[in-house]
């Protein structure tokens, strides 16, 4: 033992080896007390430690946040980023590594030989037009048999042998079965006007459009069927915006003394209907022309100055106008139109459809329409419209709830101006149900497309 006393040292007795085994324990015992001071200098505190740690760990994961390179006390939150910084890194991986979603892929084919036809035209190119503007979608038109032999196209073709093997959502056959090929999707059969097609000729799995109910009913009672109607033919400006959005100025209707009256037959093998002798102060004209106005719209307007000629010209080139714009341009020639029912084929008073009617309708000139079949009985029914004849002979299958006017007496009324407003207002309002936008979107809702539209917003063809 040994006391230390005002800075002195009394050291024991010690022999000379003890002497020296005492100082070499004092120097020992120094050295490790230097040692433990500079340990202690140099090891942080346990818990900065660990968040020295963590924010290394997360500055390896998440790029974004700063590595302070001095070792300083500071809190967690000042070392982990906060929870929404993580998940903000986090989604931006998601995104780079999770492609946007594909367009909805749609197939319209059809033999090579119908694809000059006009139903053709309507249900696949106009749909394409008009479906691409309205949806998130891309609508594809090959013939059928490229679509079966795509297989053996050249490599060479990488472009198109891509095209043709791409994988589609739905696929849509004009008039023909379709074999049920993965990637084709869902099929269905546009049958259109075909009254000859039915259950059998189809493939397992095919679905069918139909233009009525009937048609579905006779023909494919043992097939998933669905009503597709036919939209009005118009140009394409007028289209694509529906009724909402007129690329024309509606026609005033007007006090007249004598009503100019047309029916636009393109029935050339069935005479237009013979108009009564009795009402003097009509003057009755039957247009009975092939389908295509383009090709004989001038004999129509013959009498029109060379200006107007002109006009008439630019319209019918122009991609936006055309030959729906001059069908228009030749109803407003008239104060009301006739539209009699094409009786020379039974199943077109079943099966058919009411595009004529409706066509002229859109065109804001009043419109006269037969009943005659249950396609008009239920077109009738669904819509109440006033401005309607019957014949003496007239296929009637379901009972009637009013009184209908002869061809005479339907006549006689629409002299008046208020009569053909009338029929001009519930007309326009019809036509809202058959506009191309809102088929084409029932269409696409068959097909399985989910998503939006917008058919609103504008845009030139």
């Amino acid at each position: 033992m040994f006391v230390i006393e005002a800075g002195t040292m009394a050291m024991p007795s010690l022999t000379s080896q003890q002497s020296h085994a005492f100082v070499l324990l004092l120097l020992i015992l120094g050295m490790l007390y230097q040692n433990l001071a500079s340990i202690t200098k140099v090891i942080p505190p346990i818990a900065e430690t660990i968040l020295l740690v963590d924010e290394e760990h997360i500055a390896k994961e998440v790029p974004q946040t700063t590595i302070v390179k001095e070792i300083q006390p500071r809190t967690v939150t000042e070392v982990i980023p906060p929870v929404d910084k993580v998940l903000l890194v986090n989604e931006e991986k998601i995104m780079k590594e999770i492609e946007p979603t594909a367009s909805f892929e749609i197939l319209c084919t059809a033999q090579r030989t119908m694809m000059k036809w006009g139903s053709f035209k309507i249900r696949c190119r106009e749909f394409k037009i008009i479906a691409e503007h309205c949806a998130h979608v891309m609508v594809s038109i090959h013939p059928h048999k490229q679509i079966l032999q795509a297989q053996t196209i050249s490599l060479s073709d990488e472009a198109k042998r891509k095209s043709l093997l791409k994988n589609y959502s739905a696929t849509v056959s004009l008039k023909k079965a379709l074999e049920p090929l993965p990637r084709l999707g869902r099929i269905f059969v546009d049958v259109v006007d075909d009254y000859i097609l039915k259950s059998a000729d189809l493939q397992a799995g095919n679905e069918v459009f139909v233009q009525s109910r009937y048609h579905g009913l006779d023909k494919f009672n043992y097939t998933k069927y669905h009503v597709v109607e036919h939209w009005y033919n118009s140009f394409p400006q007028d289209m694509l915006y529906g009724t909402h959005h007129p690329q024309f100025a509606i026609p005033p209707i007007e006090n007249v003394s004598t009503l100019q009256v047309a029916t636009i037959w393109n029935n050339q093998g069935y005479p237009c209907p013979i108009m009564s002798s009795k009402h003097s102060d009509v003057v009755y004209s039957c247009i009975d022309k092939p389908f295509g106005v383009e090709v004989w719209y001038k004999d129509f307007f013959k009498r029109a100055n060379t200006s107007e000629h002109e006009r008439l010209e630019k319209l019918a080139k122009d991609p936006n106008q055309g030959p729906g714009r001059i069908y228009y341009e030749l109803f407003w020639k008239f104060h009301m139109l006739v539209v009699p029912a094409k009786i020379s084929r039974r199943e077109k008073l079943r099966y058919g459809n009411v595009q004529r009617a409706i066509s002229q309708m859109r065109s804001g000139v009043p419109v006269l329409l037969e009943i005659n079949g249950e396609i008009f009985q239920d077109f009738l029914i669904a819509h109440n419209y006033t401005c309607v004849y019957v014949v003496d002979d007239a296929i009637l299958p379901l009972k009637m709830t009013r009184q209908l006017w002869s061809f005479d007496e339907a006549l006689q009324a629409m002299k008046s101006s208020e009569m053909r407003q009338k029929c001009q207002n519930e007309g326009l309002e019809i036509v809202k149900h058959y506009s191309p936008s809102t088929i084409v979107k029932k269409e696409l809702r068959l097909l399985g497309y989910q998503d939006e539209f917008d058919c609103d917003k504008r845009r030139t063809v």
